[in-house]
């Protein structure tokens, strides 16, 4: 938005839709073949098929503590040499008092 760019909103890596760009600054400029994208979802978790999930399903995430909650459609991403963890950004992880390392329930329904 910041640049004006009407950039269409995809998952994250899916760039079959995104365009190039150029962008140049005062000191250098850089080129790339697909870079404008918007993220769909901020929330995604990283798996392994050992957690009993495939790859692109959606599951919730269930957090304790005091302002903990439930929070919907994080897109699973599998490889098998992945550590098993969530992506949320800061506005989420905030509202819900989240901090690095604590410690999610994978939900699948």
């Amino acid at each position: 938005m910041a640049l004006g760019i009407n950039a269409p909103v995809t998952q994250s890596g899916h760039l079959d839709d995104a365009a190039p760009i150029e962008i140049e600054g005062p000191a250098a400029g850089s080129t790339w073949s697909t870079a404008p994208m918007a993220a769909g979802t901020s929330t995604w978790a990283h798996a392994t098929p050992a957690l009993g999930v495939a790859d692109q399903d959606l599951v919730k995430v269930a957090f304790g503590g005091e302002r903990g909650g439930v929070m919907d459609n994080f897109i699973v991403r599998i490889k098998p040499e992945w550590v098993p963890e969530i992506h949320l950004d800061t506005d989420e992880a905030n509202a819900l008092g989240l901090h690095d390392g604590d410690v999610g329930k994978l939900i699948k329904e």
